[in-house]
């Protein structure tokens, strides 16, 4: 139907590792004569006509026909009738960390304390909120929280809403969010430093193609540590379940396995030099100094 798809084959890219001989083209409902047309690695070109879809097939260079491979039916499978997948509704993300991130000492300002830390509220789990005026979504999960306010209180469940929003903006957000339930004494705004800290945090628990999300959570233990990431909507039972399952995880254990119902087959541990390297690099010498006492405490040599 004019439509044109492109496949490579790869020997391997990897070490110690190859890649699949086989090339797969979804052609979807289409029933007519496929065309394939390749160029071979020393630059030569073939074309294969009247292929059928449903099939596989084995290309080889210099035979002008394709060599029909017969498919292994498992019976039990060619029985069922085919049945669409329903579309993924889910816009949310959770990413649960190997090993926890400390944040003891990042500023967590609030409107009616500019001064005050992620240590001013250790002592039980803290659920940090980035949210927008503007973010529908945002809005609706503080409401979400609002309303299931006492079931969180007797979890010991501390929930921080920062704005990302601009601070010309600060009046609308500390109005906007009073209204929700969350007073001055606990939410808060964030300004271009702390939004760059924030960035440095991501970046080590993501890569450097971190990804800006509104809302995001970050759920924290008592130590003021990263346990949980939630990028999107996070729903009300799986933070519960998660704070649930913190509570009766070890504080002096920095890997997180009880969140994933089972055992990390290999240990992440943190790069506390390279994020005090960071940190400093881009203004932040409080929270570079922060990481270097981590780095000394867990015997990582400084860059």
């Amino acid at each position: 139907s004019g439509r044109k798809f492109h496949r490579s084959l790869y020997a391997g890219d990897s070490y110690l590792s190859q890649s699949t001989k086989t090339l797969h083209f979804g052609l979807g409902k289409e029933m007519g004569n496929v065309q394939v047309y390749v160029v071979w690695p020393d630059g030569g070109q073939q074309s294969f006509t009247d292929l059928q879809p449903g099939s596989v097939y084995q290309l080889t260079q210099g035979k002008p026909q394709a060599e029909a491979i017969a498919q292994q039916q498992i019976e039990r499978f060619a029985q069922l009738d085919p049945a669409p997948l329903p579309a993924d509704s889910s816009s949310s993300r959770r990413a649960v960390l190997v090993d926890r991130l400390p944040l003891a000492a990042m500023p967590l300002p609030s409107y009616d304390n500019p001064k005050r830390i992620v240590n001013s509220l250790a002592g039980k789990p803290l659920l940090i909120t980035l949210w927008g005026t503007t973010c529908a979504n945002c809005l609706k999960e503080l409401n979400d929280f609002h309303e299931h306010a006492a079931e969180f209180a007797a979890l010991g469940l501390t929930i921080v809403p920062m704005c990302s929003d601009e601070m010309s903006a600060g009046a609308k957000a500390k109005k906007l969010i009073a209204g929700m339930g969350f007073g001055g004494e606990i939410a808060g705004p964030t300004d271009e430093r702390w939004l760059g800290m924030m960035q440095m945090v991501f970046m080590e628990i993501f890569g450097p193609n971190a990804p800006s999300v509104l809302p995001t959570s970050l759920l924290l233990d008592p130590h003021g540590r990263i346990c949980v990431v939630y990028q999107g909507p996070v729903s009300l039972e799986i933070l519960s379940a998660d704070v649930e399952r913190l509570k009766n995880s070890a504080l002096d254990n920095r890997f997180t396995g009880i969140l994933t119902g089972g055992q990390w087959l290999a240990r992440r541990f943190r790069d506390f030099p390279g994020l005090a390297g960071a940190m400093r690099q881009n203004g932040y010498p409080l929270m570079a100094d922060f990481f270097e006492q981590i780095a000394a405490q867990t015997g990582q040599k400084p860059r």
